[in-house]
């Protein structure tokens, strides 16, 4: 992120970014009827449960930070049981880590306010402190676009 504003778009910042991996499991599925579920976790965390393709439930997403390449991102076994265990809260039947049909993990980049425990809020942070610099992508490409439409050959 630093890159970009810095190389990219030309705008100096002090802001500090992570990386946060986000994990999903996909499992047979396991909620009756059509409609996603957010399940309310007791430390304030969402995970959501949707059901995906037919057949599948999708559940999700952990939040932990992620040092490495992220092409080689990957579901942990941990964040697998993590995910089975919370989501067997609130199905008729648990959800173990051998009902996983697969597995799918993503990084993204967070604002860093310093307080490891609290990557929700980062993702608030990020999207309120990115939002303006979206904006003037936007506006930038729309000076760009108006001067190619503008131009024509022999001027």
């Amino acid at each position: 992120v630093e890159t970009v504003l810095r190389d990219r778009l030309g705008i100096a910042s002090d802001s500090r970014t992570r990386l946060v991996r986000g994990s999903h499991i996909i499992v047979r599925r396991c909620l009756g009827g059509d409609h996603a579920w957010l399940l309310q976790q007791p430390d304030g965390r969402i995970v959501f449960a949707i059901p995906y393709e037919q057949d599948f439930t999708l559940i999700g997403t952990t939040d932990r930070d992620y040092r490495g390449d992220p092409a080689d991102v990957a579901a942990t076994p941990e964040e697998i049981a993590y995910l089975c265990e919370l989501a067997s809260h609130y199905m008729a039947k648990p959800v173990r880590p051998e009902d996983v049909v697969w597995t799918y993990s993503g990084v993204r980049p967070l604002f860093d306010d310093g307080d490891d425990g609290q990557t929700g809020r980062m993702v608030a942070c990020l999207i309120i402190f990115l939002f303006p610099l979206f904006v003037h992508a936007s506006e930038q490409a729309n000076k760009q676009t108006h001067t190619r439409s503008s131009y024509s050959p022999g001027e």
